[in-house]
């Protein structure tokens, strides 16, 4: 977006039913109940928002905006003020999308459009002054977030009760579909708080001490798509096993292990086969094997024509421990 369409944020609707909102206590994020709507901006504070835009822009500032035709539907706003200890951070400023237009993943590619953006000008973070509601702290937690440990003096000074953030931004290796990049500690937060619905809840890994433990223990990948965005994983190695594989006798060193997880707005949309070939590139060079093997639950048919697509092929079926109890579990192959 340029400075002359600042005007067009007039047409955001920024109105929100209040659920509950968040407050720090020392170090401690605590929830409390809130049930309240917040109505939309008024005159006075749509100018001082319009104003604040054009300032940031005429200051180095970057803005994208999502539109709907000649609506605009949310928009996103990355200031060019260097912030942290080591000048490494870049704030998101500003970032709404129209009530009418929320739970379509307009945030999350305007948000993976901010990160890009900030990646090409050599920032290693993100800073997010986020506002206290739970919708916002839960979107910029599942943008791979974490408080900050360092919270800029100039914005909590302006913002003492907001909730001060940070994203560490990965440098992704250029050149592909998607870039399969190490682990962080933020990316493992934010994949805990993914929910898969049923039938597939079963995938949900949870947001525990022993599950963060788990991501993070080397034998996980986090998955980003061109603009940096954080879509998914994929694991290899034991952490890519199920139990029931270990007494059927199909764990062996010379075929490797490959699991992988799409996040749960993206599944069913037509990602999967090149997710999936990225991820097959990723697993095979790191040395001479057979092939890749995986096993994936019977029921989810989705899931098994992709990897059928991608070159697997089934070798048997197996019964393996679910949240549920036994369920069926395919084993696939795919040769080298």
């Amino acid at each position: 977006m340029k400075k002359d369409e600042a005007e067009l944020i007039r047409q955001i609707d920024r109105s929100e039913e209040i659920e509950s909102v968040y407050l720090m206590r020392g170090d401690q994020l605590i929830q409390e109940q809130a049930g309240h709507e917040t109505p939309g901006w008024s005159e006075a504070e749509q100018n001082q928002m319009i104003s604040r835009f054009r300032e940031v822009l005429e200051h180095g500032g970057h803005a994208y905006g999502a539109f709907d035709g000649v609506v605009l539907a949310g928009f996103g706003l990355l200031a060019a003020d260097w912030r942290g200890k080591d000048h490494d951070h870049l704030q998101v400023d500003l970032m709404y999308v129209s009530r009418n237009y929320r739970r379509r993943a307009i945030g999350r590619r305007l948000m993976g459009c901010l990160k890009r953006e900030a990646v090409s000008r050599g920032a290693r973070y993100l800073y997010i002054s986020s506002t206290e509601t739970q919708s916002a702290v839960h979107f910029y937690q599942s943008s791979g977030s974490r408080l900050a440990e360092y919270r800029d003096p100039d914005l909590y000074e302006l913002e003492p009760l907001d909730i001060h953030m940070t994203i560490e931004l990965a440098q992704p290796v250029q050149g592909r579909l998607y870039d399969l990049v190490p682990m962080t500690r933020s990316y493992a937060e934010a994949i805990g708080t993914w929910i898969y619905p049923p039938p597939y809840s079963m995938y949900t890994i949870g947001s525990g001490a022993e599950e963060l433990a788990e991501m993070l223990t080397g034998d996980y990948r986090a998955a980003l798509d061109r603009s940096g965005e954080l879509i998914g994983y994929i694991c290899t190695g034991s952490a890519a096993r199920v139990p029931g594989g270990y007494s059927r006798g199909l764990y062996h060193d010379d075929w490797l292990d490959l699991g992988l997880g799409l996040r749960p707005d993206l599944t069913g949309m037509g990602w999967g086969t090149g997710y999936v070939e990225e991820a097959v590139v990723y697993a095979m060079s790191g040395g001479p094997r057979k092939g890749l093997q995986l096993a994936v639950a019977a029921f989810n048919e989705r899931a098994i024509q992709t990897y059928e697509r991608s070159g697997f092929r089934y070798v048997e079926e197996f019964m393996s421990r679910g949240p549920a109890g036994d369920i069926p579990f395919v084993h696939m192959r795919r040769r080298v």
